[in-house]
């Protein structure tokens, strides 16, 4: 059960990383797009900014409510089997870490 969740919850957040990256891309398109055009259209190009920050917001937030479902049940799991959840917790951090660094080492 506790290598299903994990198995889930790494999904998920890779799924939920990929989707912030778009949406950030999407907003950061809009607000060069407003910047390059604020002679012309200024008006519209900061209301386009303005809707696809909201939009980014909104899916974050829909976003959200799976990541707080895995959460609730993998407290629940802890709580059902703790030592099988200290382990799985260590391999999820060295996961997480091994994430970071190779995203660092990426953008460096």
């Amino acid at each position: 059960m506790s290598k299903s969740i994990n198995k889930d919850l790494r999904e998920d957040v890779k799924d939920l990383r990929e989707n912030i990256d778009e949406t950030l891309e999407d907003v950061a398109r809009a607000l060069k797009s407003a910047a390059e055009s604020l002679s012309d259209e200024s008006e519209e190009a900061i209301a386009k900014a303005a809707v696809a920050v909201r939009k980014a917001a909104d899916a974050l937030s829909e976003k959200a409510k799976p990541a707080k479902a895995m959460a609730d049940k993998a407290v629940q799991e802890v709580k059902d089997h703790p030592i099988v959840s200290a382990g799985a917790a260590l391999t999820a951090a060295a996961l997480l870490i091994s994430l970071l660094v190779a995203e660092r080492r990426k953008k460096g």
